[in-house]
């Protein structure tokens, strides 16, 4: 009879047909084993059957995942024991990848073309305001059009009004016909990947990464929304959860992990100069 240990020495004691397993390796690395035995049914309980965790019979990497045992004839119990675990060395290497390329609904002032690049945007929020002003009085907002510029401390007197900017009348020929939002492009990404211990780090959810393994060819970076992960015997599977930014990626003063996660409130380098020196 066959000396290998099932579940316990106590158990393998019992065994009076070994009938062997099968083994099998999917897609993301996770191996499957099944161990099928015949052992008595007199006196086989819950008690009977192998410990659920306890390692495989020859491959220590795998633990049982489950156990079913079936009566035959003869007082002869039937024992089927599932063993998982990660079967691979490097299991991030068949990762599995999904995207979905979506769009939503914004506003029309968000478009590039009025709001891009963020520092010095084509229609400035005065122009913006000057066209609502038109739209809202039904006045005709033209080339021969202004608006107040942005009041300057430093400059003595009030500044001279600003001329309308193509982008501007643009911007309000649009609404006046009704085009109030517009279908912006986005996507969403998915990794999911086996290991055999608990994650232990989630600092980088909610913050935004310049590259993400295998990331679809777009001019964006990435912000990670979510992880999670599952627990089967030995074979824990974690999921990433990403969210692809707007054509002016996302916002590094506000979506940059801290050097120092104990210190979220100091402010970067970004930061200081988007805030302008101390007075």
């Amino acid at each position: 009879m066959s000396t290998s240990t099932i579940g316990s020495a106590t158990l393998a004691a019992k065994i009076t047909q070994p009938d062997g397993y099968d083994i099998a390796i999917s897609n993301d690395g996770t191996a499957t084993a099944t161990v099928t035995y015949k052992t008595s049914a007199i006196g086989f309980g819950l008690s009977s059957m192998p410990a659920l965790g306890a390692k495989h019979p020859t491959i220590s990497a795998l633990s049982l995942y489950e156990c079913s045992a079936n009566r035959e004839a003869g007082d002869i119990m039937t024992v089927k024991a599932i063993y998982k675990g990660v079967g691979i060395s490097n299991p991030k290497g068949m990762a599995q990848y999904e995207f979905n390329a979506t769009t939503s609904s914004e506003p029309i002032e968000t478009h590039p073309k009025f709001s891009y690049p963020p520092e010095s945007p084509a229609v400035v929020p005065n122009e913006l305001a000057a066209i609502n002003n038109a739209i809202e009085n039904n006045i005709e907002y033209s080339a021969l059009s202004t608006f107040a510029p942005a009041v300057n401390p430093a400059l003595i007197g009030p500044p001279a009004p600003s001329k309308s900017t193509q982008a501007g009348r643009l911007l309000y020929k649009l609404k006046r016909r009704g085009f109030d939002s517009y279908l912006n492009y986005g996507g969403s990404y998915r990794v999911t990947y086996i290991q055999s211990t608990i994650p232990s780090d989630y600092s980088d959810v909610g913050y935004a990464a310049p590259t993400i393994p295998n990331q679809p060819s777009t001019n964006r970076n990435w912000l990670k929304t979510a992880m999670s992960w599952k627990k089967q015997a030995s074979v824990i599977s974690v999921t990433e959860d990403w969210q692809m930014s707007g054509p002016a990626f996302w916002n590094p003063n506000i979506y940059t992990k801290p050097l120092n996660p104990a210190s979220p409130q100091t402010l970067t380098d970004a930061d200081k100069t988007l805030a302008g020196p101390n007075a």
